[in-house]
């Protein structure tokens, strides 16, 4: 089965932000591309979410716009220490690759990137190594559209919504 490519590159992205189309979304539409995305399968945004991958809250204080939409594109180009999976081989031959804690007893839980928790007892390891690949599928962009795009990143903070400029604009006409 071939892999198809995306439809979307860093440079397309780019010059969509920079068009007029681009520079002005809706968060409220954006917040339903995040559960379309699926985004809080494994990311916290406010109160919503799993915190398996990075809490997105404060996103757009910590990166830029670029940053993140690469980071989207091209999940396991650069991986925080802090999330990074590892590989476990077990004594009887099993392999788990995923987000590693341990439990009080000193067991390893493994979350893979289906969400599915394995236990493995400290005896059991054979081997364990910090995987190359992030949990963080690619291509989930790939089924967006462009205004999909930009209302995600509106709803991240990193996109100005055009609601607040409408909400100011009354103010200042109450004001008068």
């Amino acid at each position: 089965e071939l892999e198809q490519a995306s439809p979307w590159t860093m440079d397309t992205l780019f010059e969509y932000f920079l068009s007029s189309d681009g520079r002005k979304g809706n968060g409220e539409r954006g917040k339903l591309v995040y559960a379309k995305a699926q985004c809080a399968s494994c990311h916290r945004m406010g109160n919503d979410g799993t915190a398996i991958g990075p809490d997105l809250s404060t996103v757009a204080n910590r990166f830029t716009r670029n940053e993140v939409i690469e980071s989207i594109l091209f999940p396991s180009h650069v991986i925080s220490d802090q999330y990074r999976s590892q590989t476990v081989l077990t004594s009887e031959g099993k392999i788990f690759t995923g987000i590693i804690s341990k439990t009080p007893s000193g067991a390893l839980l493994v979350r893979d990137s289906q969400l599915q928790e394995h236990l493995v007892a400290e005896q059991d390891v054979d081997e364990m190594k910090p995987s190359k690949t992030s949990m963080m599928p690619s291509g989930l962009l790939d089924n967006l559209t462009a205004a999909e795009i930009r209302d995600l990143m509106t709803f991240l903070g990193f996109v100005p919504d055009e609601r607040q400029q409408v909400a100011n604009v009354k103010e200042l006409h109450l004001k008068r």
